[in-house]
């Protein structure tokens, strides 16, 4: 299998976020995606496998790059002491690896889910074979690299933190 590109992210539509505090310790791995969620005190966390619901993307600090040392960007030990760019529009397509289930054209149109664990050797991937939590709809893809390209699902955005 051809190699992965190193960073993931937005690839079309609108950019449309917010700066919003990061919970404690949370890993982005540049090697997968970075969808989250907000928690009851209004901080940004990883989204992990079984999320119901996402609040957006949280873009890496533009001085921090993927490197042969460097593959994840990891927030402050203190709760709200780092702020990140968070994409919130369910316009916005994203690129992100697949889990271990292979890209198909078939699956342009479907929805997804997403598979992570907040941990730096383990990126967020969509599982594009797997529809129980449905926080993804599939757009397109690159089926020779295995890469997804995903929107939000509208009806699985987080709404209330509390």
């Amino acid at each position: 299998m051809p190699a992965r590109q190193n960073t993931f992210g937005p690839i079309k539509g609108p950019i449309v976020g917010s700066y919003l505090p990061i919970a404690a310790s949370q890993y982005f791995a540049f090697g997968g995606g970075a969808f989250g969620d907000l928690n009851s005190s209004g901080h940004y966390t990883i989204a992990e496998t079984a999320d119901t619901a996402l609040w957006g993307w949280a873009l890496a600090p533009k001085s921090v790059t993927a490197t042969a040392g460097l593959t994840y960007y990891l927030s402050s030990s203190t709760a709200g002491a780092d702020k990140l760019f968070v994409i919130h529009c369910v316009e916005t397509v994203f690129d992100m690896p697949t889990s271990t289930a292979t890209m198909a054209a078939s699956q342009v149109g479907e929805l997804c889910d997403l598979i992570s664990t907040n941990g730096a050797t383990t990126p967020q991937y969509a599982n594009v074979g797997t529809n129980s939590t449905d926080v993804l709809r599939v757009v397109g893809g690159d089926i020779t690299l295995d890469i997804a390209h995903v929107v939000m699902n509208e009806a699985t955005l987080q709404k209330d933190t509390a």
